[in-house]
C-alpha cells in the first residue's frame, strides 16, 4: 500500500481498504477522517479502538469463510458435482444463457430481472469453488443459441473456448447473426453434435449451407429451415419438372455424416439422385420437393436404405412426386418404425403412400387431410384399402376420443393413433363424416366414445348417423362449447325416431348406460329435449347415469331452473337418484351447475 514518508497511510489510501477475502465489499467506515482540522478529529486512543475492531471483524470474516469451506456442500467431489450441473442441463435448454433472458446495459451482460433462474446458471453463485468447477467444465458449454441480441459474438467465442473439446450444440434463431458467427464457427466444424439453421432467402441459405460441404463425423442432429416462398404449393406448380430459379439442393452424402440420426427439413429442395444418411433414426420433411418429378418408387426406395429409421414425419409429401402404381408385393419395409406421421392436403395421397408402406404392427400412427378436396370427406380416404391388415390397431379399438370444430375433426384411437380431416376451402359440413366410423373401425368393439368441440352446426341426422355406426357403445362423454345441445337428446329419443306411425326402426344409442355432458348453456328447449328423452329411455334400455354440467348466468336463473326441473322431469322416474345442486363457491361466481341423476337403482331393479 502506498504510504507517506513517516509509514502512515494517507487518508484517500485508508478509504479503498477492501476486505481480506477476494469478493468482499470494501469497508464502509474510512479509517482516517477527511482532511481538515486535526483538532476536531477522534483521539489515538479512539482510532486505535476502532483500528482493532475492524482487526477483529476481518478475523470474523476471514474465520467464517473457513467455516463455509468445511460444509458438506462445498466439500462435494467434483464428479458429483458435474452431476449436479448436468442434472440441470436439459437438451434443449437454449444454452448456457437463454435467448430470452438476457439484457445490456451498459454493454454489460446480465439476467434480467424478470428472468427465472435457468438451467445450472444460479448454481454458479452458491460458491466460488462451484463457479469455478462450472467454467471449467467443457460439457456445460457445449450448448450454444445465437439470437437478435448484441454480444452474441462475445457468447460464442467465450463458449468455443470454455467447451474445449466437447461436441458442439449450436442453434441460429437469426439469419443476420448466423452470418455474422460463421468465420467463428468454420473452424470447429468437426466438433458440431447438433446444428439447427434459421429460415433464409436463397443466397443467405447457401452461406449457411457452406458448413455441410465439410466433413461433419459428430453431427448427430440436423434441422434446416429454408426459404418457404421458394417452393411453390402443389396446386401452383405448372411444370412439376421445373424447380424455381435459385434454389439450393440440400445434399446430404452419408459419407460426409456417418453419425447423423435427426434430421429435419423444411422448404428445401432435394436432390434426385442423393439418399438419405442409412444411421437416421428420425427423419421429419416438412413442404420438400425434389429438383425434377420424381415416382413415389424412388423416394421410398430411399426410405428403405434408412434400416434404423424410428420415427417419420411427412408434413407434406414431397410435392413433385408421381404416384406410379406400386403392387402389393412390392411394398417396401420399414422393420424399425415406432411412428409414422403423414399429413396432405389431399387425402388420397396418404393413401396412395400408405399403400406402398409395411409398418411393424405396432407402430403408432397419425394421417391427415387438411384439403381434401376433390376426395371425399370420409376417414377412409385416408387409408389404403387393405388398411385393416397394414395398421391391425384399427380392428382392435375399444376406446374413440374426437375433437371437433366447424372445420376439422380429429380421432385419438389410443395408444399414440390418430386420423384426422380438414374441410376445404368451401367449408363442408365436417359432422357428416363421423357416420362412416364404421368403415375404419371395427365399430362392434367399442363401447367407450368422448367427444369435444363445437356442436352447435351438429344435426338431429348427424347424432343419428353416429350412434347407427356404434351399436355396442355404453359409455359417452361429452365437453362441448356451443348452441343447440337439445338436438342431442331428440336424436337419441326412440320417438323422433320414427319416419311414420307404421315403422318403428330401431333406435339409436340403445346400448348406452352411462352419459356425461359439460358445457353449453341451459335452455327451455334443452329442459323439453331431456323429458322427452328420460321419459322414452326408461321404457327402452337400463340407462345408469345421467350426468349434466350447465351454464346459467346467476343463481336466480339456476334456482328458477331447478325449481322446474323437479317439477317437470324427477316425476319421470321416481326411484332414480337425483342430484341438482350448485357446486360450492357457486356465489362467488362460478357460473356452472352439476346435475347427476344415478338410475343405478332403477336399472338394478328392472334387471331383477
Amino acid at each position: 500500500m502506498p504510504s507517506d514518508q513517516d509509514g502512515s497511510a494517507s487518508p484517500g489510501d485508508a478509504c479503498q481498504l477492501v476486505g481480506p477475502l477476494y469478493g468482499l465489499p470494501p469497508l464502509q467506515e474510512p479509517l482516517v477522517p477527511p482532511q481538515g482540522d486535526f483538532r476536531t478529529g477522534p483521539s489515538r486512543a479512539a482510532i486505535s479502538d476502532r483500528l482493532q475492531a475492524v482487526r477483529n471483524e476481518a478475523e470474523r470474516l476471514a474465520l467464517s469463510a473457513l467455516w463455509n469451506a468445511t460444509s458438506p456442500i462445498n466439500r462435494l467431489p467434483n464428479e458429483i458435482l458435474t452431476d449436479i450441473f448436468m442434472f440441470f442441463t436439459k437438451r434443449d435448454d437454449g444454452g448456457f444463457l437463454p435467448l430470452w433472458a438476457l439484457h445490456k446495459p451498459h454493454d454489460q451482460l446480465k439476467l434480467a430481472p424478470s428472468a427465472r433462474p435457468f438451467g445450472w446458471l444460479p448454481l454458479t453463485l452458491v460458491c466460488r469453488h462451484w463457479w469455478a468447477m462450472a467454467r471449467t467444465t467443457p460439457t456445460l458449454w457445449r450448448t450454444i443459441d445465437i439470437n437478435e441480441q448484441r454480444g452474441q459474438g462475445s457468447l460464442l467465442r467465450l463458449a468455443l473456448q470454455r467447451s474445449a473439446g466437447a461436441p458442439l450444440d449450436v442453434t441460429f434463431y437469426a439469419v443476420r447473426r448466423a452470418l455474422a458467427a460463421l468465420p467463428l464457427l468454420m473452424p470447429h466444424v468437426a466438433r458440431i453434435r447438433k446444428l439447427v439453421l434459421p429460415e433464409a432467402e436463397k443466397t443467405e441459405l447457401a452461406t449457411l449451407c457452406s458448413m455441410l460441404d465439410h466433413e461433419m463425423p459428430t453431427l448427430n442432429s440436423l434441422t434446416i429451415y429454408g426459404d418457404r416462398y421458394l417452393v411453390p404449393p402443389s396446386e401452383a406448380t405448372v411444370d412439376p419438372t421445373a424447380v424455381p430459379a435459385g434454389h439450393l439442393l440440400v445434399a446430404l452424402p452419408p459419407s460426409r455424416f456417418p453419425s447423423l440420426a435427426y434430421l429435419n427439413l423444411s422448404w428445401i429442395v432435394l436432390p434426385t439422385q442423393c439418399p438419405f444418411p442409412p444411421t437416421l433414426r428420425t427423419l421429419t420433411l416438412m413442404s420438400c420437393t425434389y429438383e425434377r418429378a420424381t415416382p413415389l418408387s424412388e423416394f421410398l426406395k430411399s426410405l428403405e436404405e434408412c434400416r434404423a429409421l424410428e420415427d417419420l414425419r411427412l408434413e407434406g409429401l414431397p410435392m413433385n412426386l408421381s404416384f406410379d402404381h406400386i403392387p402389393s408385393k412390392a411394398a417396401i419395409k420399414l422393420p424399425n418404425l415406432k411412428h409414422l406421421v403423414v399429413s396432405e392436403d389431399r387425402a388420397s395421397r396418404v393413401a396412395h403412400f400408405l399403400g406402398a408402406l409395411t409398418v411393424p404392427p405396432d407402430c403408432s400412427f397419425s394421417f391427415s387431410a387438411r384439403h381434401n378436396q376433390p376426395d371425399p370427406l370420409q376417414f377412409s380416404s385416408l387409408l389404403p384399402r387393405d388398411f385393416k391388415s397394414r395398421f391391425p390397431v384399427l380392428a382392435s379399438v375399444q376406446c374413440v376420443d374426437i375433437f371437433i370444430t366447424t372445420i376439422r375433426v380429429e380421432l385419438s384411437l389410443g395408444g399414440g393413433c390418430y386420423l384426422k380431416l380438414e374441410s376445404g376451402p368451401g367449408y363442408e359440413n365436417i359432422w357428416p363424416c363421423l357416420g362412416g366410423l364404421s368403415a375404419v373401425l371395427d365399430s362392434s368393439r367399442l363401447t367407450w366414445l368422448s367427444m369435444r368441440g363445437d356442436i352447435s352446426i351438429a344435426e338431429e341426422d348427424h347424432w343419428r348417423s353416429l350412434f347407427k355406426g356404434l351399436p355396442n357403445i355404453e359409455h359417452f362423454h361429452l365437453g362441448c362449447f356451443g348452441t343447440n345441445m337439445q338436438r342431442f337428446f331428440i336424436a337419441l329419443s326412440p320417438a323422433s325416431d320414427s319416419t311414420s306411425s307404421a315403422t318403428s326402426p330401431e333406435p339409436v344409442g340403445k346400448s348406452l348406460r352411462h352419459i356425461a355432458i359439460s358445457g353449453g348453456e341451459w335452455n327451455d328447449s334443452i329442459m323439453d329435449a331431456l323429458k322427452t328423452f328420460l321419459t322414452s329411455r326408461m321404457a327402452l334400455a337400463p340407462l345408469h347415469t345421467l350426468r349434466l354440467e350447465f351454464r346459467f348466468k346467476n343463481e336466480a336463473e339456476f334456482l328458477a331452473k331447478k325449481t322446474i326441473f323437479l317439477a317437470e322431469v324427477v316425476p319421470s322416474h321416481p326411484r332414480g337418484v337425483l342430484e341438482f345442486e350448485a357446486p360450492h363457491g357457486f356465489r362467488s361466481g362460478r357460473t356452472s351447475v352439476s346435475v347427476t341423476l344415478d338410475l343405478s337403482q332403477l336399472a338394478n331393479q328392472d334387471e331383477d
